[in-house]
C-alpha cells in the first residue's frame, strides 16, 4: 500500500470536554501512524501546553474566525499530502485512516468524505435528533450523511469528515470565506467549477459524530442551515439548485396558503391533501423506523422533530431568499440613481 502523510485539521472556539476525552483520544488509538493533527482555537489556553506534551503529533495555532478561516490557517502549516477535515465532537475509529490510504491508493480521489455516525452510548436527544436525520422522510436523499450506504459521487458534504488532497486544495485557494455553516458547500462548489472534480464517498471511511444535545442547539442549527441555503440558492450556487432544498420552503408557503383560506373563507377539502400526504409518510417513517428496531423513543421523538426541522429550515430559507432578494433590489435601485446622466 501506498504510504501517504495526512494533516488533521480541526477548528474550535475553544478547548472543549470532547476534544480532551473523545476526539484526541481516538486518535491515539489509530493504527495508522502517518499523520499530524492541528487544532485552531481562538485563544490560547491552560491545556495547550498538557495537550501538546502527550501528544507528539498534535499542534495547537490559535487564531480568531469562523471554521472556514480556520481550516485556512490550519492547512497552511499543514505537512500532509491530504488534508483532513473533522468537527471537534468526533470520534475516529481505529481503521479511519488506514481505510483512507487504501481509498486513496485505488482509486486516487481528490476529495474523500463518510458518514459521521451517532457514538452508541450519546443521550437520548441526540438519538432522537439523529433518527430524525437518518429517516428518508427528514433528510430525502442525503441520509448517506449520517449512516453507512454505498459508495458514490457526491457535489456536497459537510466537512466534519472531509478529506482533500492538498495540492488541488491549495490550487483553488482552500476554503477563503467567512460564511458559516456553509463554508464546506462553497468549497466544493468552486472545487468543481475550477476542476469538474467531485467527491468520492466511501462509507469506510466512516466516523462517530455527536448530534445536538439540547433542543435550542439543534433549533439554532437548522436556522442557520436554513439561512445559509436560501442564501446560497439565491446567489445561484449549483450546490444549493436542487429541488430538496426548496421543499420545506415550499411546504411553509403551502401551509401559509392554508391557513389564510381556514381564516378568510370556508374550508377546502382539496387543499388539505398535501397535508394529509405529509402526515401519512410520517407515519410510515414511525412504523419504518420501529421495523429496524429504532428505540421507541427515538422513533417517536423523530416524528415531532421531522416537521419541526422541515419548518424552521423553511421558514429561514425563505426569509434569507427574500432578504438576499431586497439587498439586491436596493442596490440596483441606488447604482441607477447614483449612475451619470447620458450625454447627447
Amino acid at each position: 500500500m501506498k504510504s501517504y502523510f495526512f494533516t488533521i485539521v480541526i477548528p474550535v472556539r475553544e478547548i472543549n470536554e470532547y476534544l480532551l476525552h473523545e476526539t484526541l483520544p481516538s486518535l491515539t488509538n489509530l493504527n495508522y501512524k502517518d499523520f499530524e493533527t492541528i487544532i485552531v482555537p481562538d485563544t490560547v489556553s491552560a491545556y495547550d501546553e498538557e495537550l501538546t506534551n502527550t501528544y507528539s503529533w498534535l499542534r495547537i495555532i490559535p487564531a480568531e474566525g469562523p471554521p472556514g478561516i480556520k481550516r485556512d490557517i490550519g492547512a497552511s502549516y499543514a505537512k500532509g499530502e491530504i488534508l483532513s477535515f473533522v468537527d471537534d465532537d468526533v470520534i475516529l475509529p481505529p481503521d479511519w485512516l488506514t481505510n483512507a490510504a487504501n481509498i486513496f491508493a485505488k482509486y486516487n480521489p481528490k476529495i474523500l468524505c463518510g458518514p459521521g455516525i451517532l457514538p452508541p452510548f450519546a443521550s437520548t436527544l441526540e438519538h432522537i435528533f439523529d433518527t430524525a436525520l437518518s429517516s428518508p422522510v427528514g433528510s430525502g436523499g442525503y441520509t448517506y450523511r449520517f449512516t453507512k450506504q454505498s459508495s458514490r459521487m457526491v457535489e456536497d458534504f459537510p466537512a466534519m469528515n472531509l478529506m482533500i488532497q492538498k495540492s488541488i486544495f491549495d490550487e483553488v485557494g482552500g476554503f477563503q470565506t467567512p460564511v458559516w455553516p456553509g463554508e464546506d458547500s462553497k468549497l466544493l462548489h468552486r472545487l468543481y467549477l475550477l476542476t469538474k472534480e467531485r467527491s468520492l464517498y466511501h462509507p469506510d471511511v466512516w466516523i462517530y459524530h455527536h448530534r445536538k444535545a439540547t433542543i435550542k442547539g439543534y433549533i439554532a442549527q437548522h436556522i442557520r442551515y436554513g439561512t445559509m441555503r436560501g442564501t446560497f440558492a439565491f446567489e445561484n450556487d449549483e450546490n444549493s439548485q436542487r429541488l430538496i432544498y426548496y421543499l420545506p420552503a415550499a411546504f411553509v408557503m403551502y401551509l401559509s396558503v392554508l391557513l389564510l383560506v381556514n381564516l378568510f373563507s370556508q374550508p377546502i377539502l382539496w387543499l388539505y391533501i398535501p397535508l394529509w400526504l405529509y402526515c401519512i409518510m410520517l407515519n410510515l417513517a414511525y412504523l419504518h423506523l420501529i421495523w429496524i428496531k429504532r428505540p421507541f423513543i427515538a422513533a417517536l421523538g423523530a416524528i415531532v422533530v421531522i416537521p419541526l426541522t422541515h419548518i424552521l429550515y423553511g421558514v429561514f430559507f425563505i426569509k434569507s431568499y427574500l432578504t438576499m432578494a431586497f439587498q439586491n433590489l436596493k442596490s440596483n435601485i441606488s447604482a441607477r440613481k447614483v449612475a451619470p446622466s447620458e450625454t447627447v
